[in-house]
């Protein structure tokens, strides 16, 4: 349950951009303030702790110039959908479990 909870929380609190616009969130204080929310809300979720740790290491490196903002998107985008599929996983693997040890 608390997987599922995590997956809706990373794909509910992370928007795309669209292929020609980008907009850069990193100074967006409703944003930042959302990631603080999840976090405090999910303090056992490493998941949760992970996309918050990237998405601040991305947006240093876009703020320093050192990354372009449309490829510090499309990277972030690219770890919460392989997050996001290995919770699917883990749900699923566990889910398999579940039912083996049933009568």
């Amino acid at each position: 349950m608390f997987i599922r909870v995590a997956i809706a929380c990373i794909s509910l609190c992370c928007g795309t951009a669209a292929a020609d616009t980008v907009v850069i969130y990193c100074n967006d204080q409703e944003v930042i303030q959302e990631w603080e929310d999840l976090l405090e809300k999910n303090p056992g979720s490493p998941e949760i702790r992970y996309m918050y740790d990237l998405r601040f290491r991305l947006c240093e490196r876009v703020e320093t110039g050192a990354l372009p903002a449309g490829a510090a998107i499309r990277q972030f985008e690219d770890e919460r959908g392989r997050m996001i599929q290995r919770m699917y996983k883990r749900i699923n693997r566990d889910r398999i479990v579940d039912v083996e040890n049933v009568g």
